[in-house]
C-alpha cells in the first residue's frame, strides 16, 4: 500500500485510464436499448450489444493487467533481495501484493459500471446492474492473475509486453466471440476452456438476455452462468497458484 501512495502519477494515470475506457466504451455503444421483436432491434439491441458485452470483459481484463504486467517485473529486485534477507516467503509478498491491489480494481469496477451501465443502455434493474458489477470484477480479478503469473517469468517489463500478444491474442481469438465456438478446430479448441473473456462473455450475456426474446442460442454457450462463474474463480486461483509456484522456482535464477 505504501508503494501504491509513493507512485502517485501510477495511480493517477490508472484512474485517467479507466476513465477515458469507460468513457469511450459508453460513447461508441450509446443506448443500444432492448428492442429483439424487429429485425432493427436485433441488429442493435443484439448484435450491436453483443459487441459491447465481449468488449467490456475484454477491457476489464486489461485494465487489471496491464499495470501489474508494467510494475510487478519492477518490483521484484526488491522482493528477491528482501526475500532472500528471509524478511518474508514468497506467499506472504504475493499475498499482500495481491490485497493491495484489490480495493484499486473494486473502486475502478463501480465508478466505470456507475458510468457505462446507463450510457449503453443495458438492463434496468438492481439485481442486474449488480450482477453486472460482480462479473466486472471477476474480469479484473482474471486480468489481475494472469498478469502476475506473466510477469512472474520476467524482469524486464519490456519483455514481458513484448510476450503479451502471443499470450493474450490466442485466448480472444478462442473466446467463442469471433468465431462461434462450434465451427473452432479440434485440434486448438482447449484453448477456450482456459479464456477469461470466454466465461465474461457468457456472463454479461447471460445477464443481459436471460428471461427476454432475445435469441441467445444463437451464441452456441456450452456452459450456464453459474458454472461459467465457477471455473472462471477456478482459472483466477489456478493462476494465482501457478505464479506463486512460479516465483518460488524461479527466484534463485532470477537473483
Amino acid at each position: 500500500m505504501l508503494s501504491i501512495i509513493r507512485h502517485p502519477n501510477q495511480l493517477a494515470s490508472r484512474l485517467v485510464q479507466c476513465l477515458l475506457i469507460t468513457i469511450v466504451i459508453g460513447a461508441l455503444f450509446w443506448k443500444l436499448g432492448n428492442d429483439y421483436s424487429t429485425l432493427e432491434g436485433l441488429s442493435k439491441s443484439f448484435y450491436s450489444k453483443n459487441g459491447a458485452l465481449f468488449f467490456l470483459g475484454v477491457a476489464g481484463f486489461f485494465a487489471s493487467m496491464s499495470p501489474v504486467i508494467l510494475t510487478f517485473p519492477l518490483e521484484k529486485a526488491v522482493f528477491l533481495k528482501e526475500h532472500g534477507n528471509k524478511m518474508y516467503s514468497v506467499f506472504s509478498y504475493f499475498l499482500s501484493r495481491n490485497i493491495s491491489e484489490f480495493p484499486l480494481m473494486l473502486f475502478g469496477t463501480v465508478a466505470s459500471s456507475l458510468i457505462m451501465y446507463w450510457m449503453i443502455g443495458l438492463r434496468s434493474g438492481v439485481g442486474y446492474f449488480f450482477m453486472f458489477n460482480f462479473i466486472t470484477l471477476l474480469a479484473n480479478l482474471a486480468g489481475n492473475a494472469y498478469g502476475f503469473l506473466m510477469g512472474s517469468f520476467f524482469n524486464d517489463a519490456k519483455v514481458a509486453t513484448g510476450v503479451l500478444p502471443m499470450v493474450v491474442l490466442p485466448l480472444m481469438i478462442f473466446s467463442g466471440f469471433f468465431k462461434n465456438r462450434a465451427d473452432l478446430p479440434g485440434w486448438a479448441g482447449w484453448l477456450e476452456y482456459i479464456s477469461p473473456m470466454k466465461y465474461s462473455f457468457i456472463e454479461f450475456a447471460t445477464n443481459e438476455y436471460r428471461n427476454t426474446t432475445a435469441p441467445i442460442y444463437l451464441l452456441n454457450f456450452d456452459v450456464s452462468f453459474w458454472l461459467s462463474v465457477g471455473l472462471m474463480v477456478v482459472l483466477i486461483v489456478v493462476t494465482k497458484i501457478l505464479t506463486i509456484v512460479v516465483l518460488s522456482l524461479m527466484k534463485s535464477r532470477l537473483q
